[in-house]
């Protein structure tokens, strides 16, 4: 990957992240991603610097949860931090968009996505997940309880 399509993505010269978070919706039921290590998430994706954040929906969208999906609206935003190595702590602020399936497609993972798994919940059982883990994405998914 070049450079500019990674500026955003954080590193110890500039450390500050720029993702894309969905609450994706499929019959009533959003998609979270398994790690590995057993962490669960909603989708994000890294903004690049060329694209629009319909292009990072998009793209997040098929490469995470093998979907093509429409935009519905902006939900909210999440300012949190990671440590990219051992002395650099990166501040990433995360833009969540409620999202519908259009389409199922095959999912394209890539690098530390390829050993993940798509879970589709049903809306408070993913809030009670994301709870258990201190995720503070619980609070965005709390925003579709009602849709």
């Amino acid at each position: 990957m070049n450079s500019t399509k990674t500026l955003l993505r954080g590193n110890k010269d500039h450390p500050y992240h720029l993702s894309i978070g969905q609450v994706i919706l499929r019959d009533n039921k959003v998609a979270l991603i398994k790690k590995k290590d057993g962490f669960t998430s909603l989708p994000r994706e890294t903004t690049y610097l060329e694209e629009s954040f319909l292009e990072t929906i998009k793209r997040g969208a098929l490469e995470e949860v093998g979907v093509i999906v429409e935009p519905v609206k902006y939900l909210s935003s999440l300012i949190t931090s990671f440590k990219r190595d051992s002395n650099t702590v990166i501040e990433k602020t995360t833009i969540y968009f409620l999202t519908k399936v259009k389409e199922e497609r095959k999912r394209d993972p890539s690098g530390d996505e390829l050993d993940d798994v798509v879970l589709w919940e049903d809306i408070g059982k993913a809030i009670e997940i994301l709870e258990k883990q201190n995720n503070s994405e619980s609070r965005i998914v709390r925003l579709v309880e009602n849709v």
